[in-house]
């Protein structure tokens, strides 16, 4: 069970804790992360909420260079790139990140999986319905966990035919990316149904507006995470993508402690 912690640099990510912009801010977090036992720290400098607009490469790079030479300090922890765009993650790949976390799963940019292939890396292939600026406009499908099946069976294949290490790809089934409020407590109570795939699930549920209670905010949902994380590790899910990892860390050593005694 690995914990992925989340760093943004974006004005716009739908949980302000996890926006920083400034150099210090960055490395003070990373820093941070890395001390409560983070595994691997996530990168993003473009948002995807719902509703999100896409921003140019240029401009992603521009936010993730400042980046660049805080995490060559961190050499026992591994980083991820959360990018859909082939050069962002080849010159995020030459500059020390180790995963490619897209939320396309290539099909917005093919070559991205050359560019995995080439340097190795990991690359986590999530599932979402439309795009961040209409996912949530229409969340109907046939049988939600049948057809994430059969798109990560398509996106696997496509990644294997272009070079990439089976061993090297994680998949993601893109909790709140163009799902309803209870497909998201379907997937997470039903991750077994992934399995067939004999690929590391990873889960990224942290202060999501399902799990809102009584119309709370991101601020308000530090519990309901770690319950969803509990039931998502009791149905196993091998990475957890989360904003708070110390308290993630303690949900995790207790849930091993049961583990013991199953």
């Amino acid at each position: 069970m690995k914990i992925m912690g989340i760093i943004n640099l974006t004005p716009d990510s739908f949980y302000s804790s996890s926006r920083f912009d400034s150099t210090y801010s960055i490395d003070h977090k990373i820093n941070e992360f890395v001390n409560e036992g983070a595994d691997i720290i996530d990168v993003g400098a473009e948002s995807s909420r719902p509703g999100s607009i896409p921003i140019s490469e240029e401009e992603e790079l521009n936010r993730l260079k400042p980046i660049f030479s805080i995490i060559k300090k961190y050499t026992q922890t591994k980083f991820s790139i959360d990018t859909y765009k082939s050069n962002v993650a080849d010159v995020c790949l030459n500059n020390g990140f180790h995963y490619v976390n897209d939320i396309y799963s290539g099909k917005k940019d093919n070559k991205i999986f050359s560019i995995v292939k080439r340097y190795n890396a990991k690359i986590v292939l999530m599932h979402m319905k439309g795009n961040p600026k209409n996912m949530q406009i229409d969340t109907v499908y046939n049988d939600v966990l049948k057809d994430i099946n059969l798109f990560f069976a398509e996106r696997i294949k496509i990644a294997l035919e272009n070079g990439v290490k089976l061993s090297n790809i994680i998949i993601d089934p893109g909790i709140g990316f163009g799902k309803s409020k209870n497909d998201n407590f379907k997937i997470i109570n039903n991750l077994s149904f992934f399995k067939k795939h004999n690929l590391p699930i990873l889960v990224g549920h942290s202060r999501k507006s399902f799990l809102s209670l009584n119309s709370n905010q991101p601020k308000d949902r530090l519990i309901a995470t770690i319950v969803a994380t509990t039931i998502a590790l009791q149905n196993g899910c091998d990475i957890i993508r989360v904003h708070d990892i110390n308290e993630t860390k303690h949900c995790i050593d207790i849930y091993k402690k049961f583990m013991k005694y199953n």
